[in-house]
C-alpha cells in the first residue's frame, strides 16, 4: 500500500513514460503548475489528486479503482483526458481549459461529478452512479458536442455547442436545468430522464 505524493515548491513534469501505478493514494502538489502526460492508476479505492494548476501535455487517463478524482485548481492543455474513477467522485474545483481549451473530456464511469467551467472539445460521460452538476458554462467546439448518461443530471450554467455539437442528457434519474442553465446547440437538443427533467432556462437549436 505504497503511496505516491509529490511535493514541489516548484514544477512537477510527468512525461508520456512516466505512467504512476500506485497501491494507495496519488497526491502531486506543484507551487509553480504540474504538467501530466502519464496515465495515473490506482487500486482499492484509492484517490487522484492534482493540488495544483495543471497543464495536460499529451493525452492523460485517470483511473482510480472507485477512488475519487480531484483536480483542485485550473486544467488546461489541448489534449484528451479520460477519467474511470468506478464510483469515485470527480471533481474539478477550477475552471477547465479556461486558458487553453481541452480536447475531450471522457469520464468513464464516477460517483458524483462536480464541475467548474469547462472549455473543451467534447464533454462525454458515458455511466454514472450519481449526480453530475455543471456549476460553470460549458463550452465545446466539436461535433461530439455535450453527451451525459448517468443517475442524475444538475445544469447550473450555460451549455454552448459550435461545430454541429450535440447535446443529449440520457439520465435514468432525474435531469434539472436550472434558469441560468440555457442550452445553445448547433445540433440536436435531446433530454431523456426516468425520474422526470425539469426545466427554467431556454433552449435554442
Amino acid at each position: 500500500s505504497g503511496v505516491v505524493t509529490f511535493t514541489q515548491s516548484g514544477t512537477t513534469v510527468i512525461a508520456a513514460a512516466g505512467d504512476i501505478v500506485s497501491d494507495d493514494a496519488v497526491t502531486i502538489t506543484s507551487g509553480g503548475g504540474t504538467t501530466i502526460s502519464g496515465d495515473v492508476t490506482t487500486s482499492a479505492s484509492n484517490a487522484i489528486q492534482f493540488a495544483s494548476a495543471t497543464t495536460l501535455g499529451g493525452a492523460v487517463a485517470l483511473a482510480s479503482a472507485n477512488g475519487a478524482v480531484t483536480l483542485a485548481l485550473t486544467l488546461n492543455g489541448a489534449q484528451n483526458l479520460t477519467i474511470t474513477a468506478g464510483t469515485g467522485a470527480v471533481t474539478f474545483t477550477g475552471a477547465v481549459g479556461g486558458t487553453t481549451r481541452l480536447g475531450t473530456l471522457n469520464i468513464v464511469s464516477a460517483g458524483n461529478v462536480i464541475a467548474a467551467a469547462l472549455t473543451l472539445g467534447a464533454f462525454d460521460q458515458d455511466a454514472g452512479s450519481g449526480t453530475t452538476t455543471f456549476g460553470g458554462a460549458v463550452n465545446t467546439n466539436t461535433s461530439a458536442g455535450v453527451v451525459v448518461a448517468n443517475t442524475n443530471l444538475v445544469v447550473n450554467a450555460n451549455v454552448t455547442t459550435t461545430s454541429s455539437g450535440v447535446v443529449t442528457f440520457t439520465q435514468s434519474g432525474t435531469t434539472v436545468i436550472a434558469a441560468a442553465g440555457d442550452i445553445v446547440s448547433d445540433d440536436a437538443v435531446t433530454i431523456t430522464s426516468g425520474g422526470g427533467t425539469t426545466i427554467s432556462g431556454d433552449v435554442t437549436t
